[in-house]
Parts: structure tokens; C-alpha cells; sequence
């Protein structure tokens, strides 16, 4: 493939034809200004690219990011002619990144982390050096229910803590590259270098219109009602078709969604159902806008882990803030609310000796 010209049908080299791999197929690259000189804009095109490569998926990426779909394609684009190179394949399903594109995606991530340890430093230096932080990683729907404990627990200002979420199979990658120090996702946790310990198991709620009352539902029901189905990016899809499996059913999704706030919303439109964890829609079931009910016949579980890296000891903010989540978790399941949602994994270890041995 040829790279696109830039004015005068010069191609674009510079910063990233240093950077980059020569065995890359990036033909040509942009210019040395590009980056060096710290365009903000820029800086957000990669991370909007990091984000589309990390979810497959640009509508996805595009609710996250809080972009509107159109655009955020004309940016992935945009990024491709500044490369000289195609990055990512466009299919019905979402998107795949090429080799290019998998170069292109490390290379920005590597930017962003030494950008992120360059900013600490600095703040170090500014008088915090005695203030260690740690960042945690959660799915969506447990920020919405460990948000609070954590925040609590370190409200006197001996560690700084960052929360940023994402999707469980991210947040396995993100703990092994060293951007967060604490991950808790669901699904396989099994990786090279990757430390786990399975904590809860979590069952999934039907979603719909208020008004159809709070009873349990069964599985071969909610699959012959119109249904919003995740997308193959998401942990719980597997788990759906597993369990329909079992009852020698399909799964057929009058939509496909890629996100929490998707489901809410075209559940709460009474256009289809949805199938969430209930975490992600407490608030909603608290105030009568939408009606959720738990599966059954059969259940549709999946456990939930907290990750770390096996190849790093562990600092003792780290192992505060392991024991905080964990009883952050013991204390869900502990609420009549959740009883029904959660199951605590017991370990005869405790919380604050959970990852000896794991």
C-alpha cells in the first residue's frame, strides 16, 4: 500500500521513522513537529486511537470518549494519512488493528506512560515525594459500587489513588504494561507475568421498561424477547452463549451494544431488553426507571478477579488499598440490596494476605 502524499506530493517522515520498527509496513510518517512540539490536539488523536484499538471498536470508543461516531472515524483517518499507513481494518463487527497499527498502538501507549511518570515526578519534586500513589482499574459497573470505599479510605491524604475503568480483557492488558498497579476484571485473568486471585462471583440481570415488576426472569424467555446483546469485546457475551447453550437456544440480538450506558437506555425505551450486571443499574432499579430482573433456569455467572504484577513486590499502599477493595466487595454482598447479585469467593487467607500464595 502506498502511502497518501501531503502537499506538493511530499510524503510525511520524521519523529515517528525513528521511532517506529524499519520491518513496520509504515511507509511514511509525520513530520518531526508532530509531536516534539506537545500539539494537545495530536496527543488526543492518539489516545482516541489507543482506545479504538484497545475495544475494537469505534462506536464504542466514541460513547467512551464522549465523541460523536462520525468524527472520531474521520480522526482514525486522519491519524492513518498522517502515518502513511492503513491501521486499522474496518469490519462489521468493530475493528482489528493491522501490524501497523499494532506498532503504532504500543508506541503510543509507551508515549503516555512516560508522559504519566514524567508528570509524577514532577509533582514529586514539588513537595508530594513522601505521598505514594496507586492506580486502580475497574469495570464500569464496579466504579459505581467501589468508588466510594476507596475514596473513603484514603480521605486523609496518605495516598493518592487514580481510578480509570475499562473493559475487563483491557484491564488484564493494562495491569501487565504497568499502567495501573491494581486491576479487578471479569473472565479468564490467566497471563504471562500476571498475578490473580478470583474474589466474587457476579450473576447478570435482565433489563427492561419499567413497570414489569422485579421478578425472576428465565433465560429461554429473555432470548425469545428482542434483545440488546454486548459486543464480542464485552466478557459477558461468552457467558450468554454458554448458558444458552446449555438450553439449546440462540442467542439473537435485535441490537449489538458496547456499552453500559447503551443498555440503559435502550431498555429504558422499551425497544428491547438488555442483559447487565446489577451494579451497573442499581440506581436505576433504586428509582423506578427501569424494571430488573434477575436470569434463572439457568443462572448466568462469571467471576470476578483482582490482578497484579507478579514480576513487582508489593508496596504496603498497595496492600492497604487490596484489603480496601476487598472488603469494599465483602461489604456488597453483605447488603440485602446485592444479596442476589454477588457471592463473596471466601479465602481462609483473609483479605490482607490474599495474594500470598495465589
Amino acid at each position: 500500500m502506498h502511502a497518501p502524499a501531503g502537499p506538493g506530493g511530499l510524503r510525511r517522515r520524521g519523529l515517528c521513522a525513528m521511532l517506529l520498527p524499519r520491518s513496520t509496513e509504515v511507509i511514511a510518517r509525520p513530520t518531526r513537529s508532530w509531536i516534539v512540539r506537545g500539539d494537545s490536539l495530536r496527543f488526543k488523536l492518539l489516545r482516541s486511537f489507543v482506545r479504538v484499538g484497545e475495544l475494537g471498536s469505534i462506536t464504542r470508543a466514541a460513547s467512551e470518549l464522549n465523541i460523536a461516531q462520525p468524527a472520531l472515524g474521520l480522526q482514525m483517518r486522519s491519524l492513518e494519512y498522517e502515518f502513511g499507513a492503513q491501521l486499522l481494518i474496518r469490519t462489521s463487527r468493530g475493528v482489528k488493528l493491522t501490524p501497523s497499527g499494532e506498532v503504532v498502538l504500543n508506541w503510543a501507549r509507551s508515549i503516555f506512560e512516560q508522559t504519566d511518570k514524567i508528570h509524577q515526578k514532577v509533582r514529586e519534586l514539588q513537595g508530594n515525594a513522601d505521598v505514594p500513589s496507586v492506580t486502580i482499574g475497574l469495570t464500569p459497573s464496579l466504579t459505581a459500587i467501589l468508588a466510594r470505599p476507596i475514596v473513603e479510605a484514603t480521605l486523609d491524604g496518605n495516598i493518592r489513588v487514580k481510578i480509570v475503568e475499562g473493559t475487563s480483557h483491557s484491564l488484564g492488558e493494562w495491569v501487565n504494561s504497568g499502567r495501573i498497579d491494581i486491576g479487578l476484571g471479569f473472565g479468564s485473568a490467566e497471563a504471562p507475568g500476571l498475578q490473580s486471585v478470583a474474589v466474587m462471583r457476579e450473576r447478570l440481570y435482565y433489563l427492561t421498561a419499567p413497570g414489569e415488576g422485579d421478578e425472576p426472569i428465565t433465560l429461554a424467555e429473555v432470548l425469545d424477547r428482542p434483545l440488546a446483546v454486548p459486543d464480542d469485546q464485552n466478557s459477558i457475551r461468552p457467558k450468554i452463549e454458554e448458558a444458552a447453550s446449555r438450553i439449546d437456544m440462540p442467542v439473537i440480538g435485535t441490537y449489538e451494544i458496547g456499552s453500559m450506558q447503551a443498555a440503559r437506555e435502550i431498555a429504558r425505551s422499551g425497544r428491547a431488553g438488555a442483559i447487565a450486571p446489577y451494579g451497573g443499574v442499581a440506581v436505576e432499579h433504586r428509582d423506578g426507571s427501569l424494571s430488573v430482573r434477575l436470569i434463572v433456569e439457568p443462572q448466568i455467572e462469571r467471576t470476578l478477579y483482582m490482578m497484579r504484577r507478579a514480576t513487582e513486590s508489593l508496596s504496603d499502599p498497595e496492600i492497604y488499598l487490596s484489603t480496601v477493595l476487598y472488603e469494599g466487595l465483602q461489604s456488597v454482598t453483605r447488603d440485602p440490596e446485592f444479596r442476589d447479585a454477588y457471592t463473596m469467593l471466601d479465602d481462609p487467607r483473609g483479605a490482607a494476605n490474599m495474594w500470598e500464595s495465589s
